[in-house]
């Protein structure tokens, strides 16, 4: 497991009427070339940001047996929206791996738990945990079988989406009462906005999420009439996103969304670019470890590092995550380059040998491979 932390600044607690939060966004990927499963989760909290980069090997060969995995845990497409019966497995392996990091998130920054799994996540504790969607069943079925108090609040935001697709947008009212209905005893409830009712803001935002309660509706012993049973609950809670969804709300462009703009909340936007820039970092060092070079070669290379670094470290960038993104990938660049000559010289006795690149042209290149916003 990588992990990186960033100082970026969320303003979180701000002069707006919603409490702080904690965020998370997550990425699954096949790595073809290196054959590996790649999990990126960015998280934001409070002031800070960063990202967690696993990386596991794919311990199957053959298609599963059917009915291994039970109903309830039956996977939504976590990389592939219409799987083979290879790449079904492929999900299940990767909604296991991702909704156990995302508990641990969960307890990080809910209740301050755990932190010797990583110390790099600042202490703190917040009574709203977001995470990105689309949702896994797995996650939230872990999440509504925990024995967490009322007071707090898990949301999956844009629940239904597919991976990779522009969530749903639009400046309509929510609607007054979620799915299921409140005569329902659930866990987990839907709310989306009202076609019907514009509330005339002209503001664009992500329209849907999802609550996720683990003590469902619950029992007190006594009825009360307080926010911390029945509809109440569940009502107080959904105004609390929402106000978080409507006046938090950032515009980002992405690569991943084909540079549409999405908006939203601050920290899921910290989070979702903490997660894409450590993504590239953990794909470019894998190839970057995976390249030799010959002794002479590899003095060149060394002299051509520090001056990279040197770039690097002049430039203003204002995550120290994007400046290692840098770094990481002009050296990448700049040791497939050499190794080329390397192997032409050996064919053709040449001795040109090229400079390494400036780390402006290598901040474009990933401009165009990340999205318009990363770089801003």
């Amino acid at each position: 497991m990588k992990t990186a932390v960033d100082d970026l600044p969320l303003l979180q607690k701000s002069k707006k009427n919603f409490k702080s939060y904690g965020s998370a966004f997550w990425l699954c990927d096949h790595d073809v070339e290196m054959n590996v499963l790649r999990v990126t989760i960015g998280w934001a909290l409070q002031d800070h940001s960063g990202a967690l980069g696993l990386c596991s090997s794919i311990p199957f060969r053959e298609p599963r047996s059917a009915g291994i995995l039970s109903a309830v845990e039956e996977t939504q497409g976590a990389i592939f929206h219409k799987p083979s019966d290879f790449e079904e497995q492929m999900n299940a392996h990767a909604e296991r791996l991702t909704s156990d990091w995302l508990m641990f998130l969960t307890h990080r920054m809910l209740f301050n738990q755990c932190k010797g799994i990583d110390s790099s996540i600042p202490s703190g504790e917040t009574d709203i945990f977001m995470v990105y969607g689309p949702i896994l069943p797995k996650f939230a079925g872990r999440v509504c079988y925990s024995n967490f108090t009322r007071k707090k609040t898990v949301a999956i935001i844009a629940p239904s989406i597919r991976h990779g697709e522009v969530p749903e947008q639009n400046s309509f009212s929510w609607t007054k009462e979620p799915n299921p209905r409140f005569c329902h005893d659930c866990a987990q409830r839907s709310w989306t906005t009202d076609p019907d009712g514009n509330d005339g803001k002209n503001l664009r935002r992500v329209a849907s999420f999802d609550l996720l309660e683990p003590v469902g509706d619950g029992f007190s012993g006594r009825i009360l009439g307080t926010s911390s049973v029945g509809p109440a609950k569940w009502l107080a809670k959904s105004e609390e996103i929402q106000k978080i969804l409507d006046q938090d709300r950032e515009e980002l462009k992405l690569a991943f969304w084909k540079n549409h703009s999405v908006y939203l909340p601050r920290g899921i936007k910290s989070a979702a670019i903490a997660a894409f820039c450590q993504r590239e970092i953990d794909r470019s060092q894998d190839r970057f470890n995976q390249i030799k070079l010959g002794p002479k070669f590899q003095e060149i290379f060394e002299a051509g590092q520090q001056k990279m670094s040197s770039e690097a470290e002049g430039m203003r960038v204002d995550h120290r995550l994007k400046k290692e993104m840098l770094k990481i990938r002009g050296q990448l660049n700049y040791a497939r380059t050499l190794q080329d000559v390397e192997f032409n010289e050996r064919a053709t006795r040449a001795t040109q040998i090229p400079s390494p690149p400036r780390i402006i042209d290598v901040k474009k290149e990933l401009s165009e491979i990340l999205g318009q916003t990363v770089f801003e």
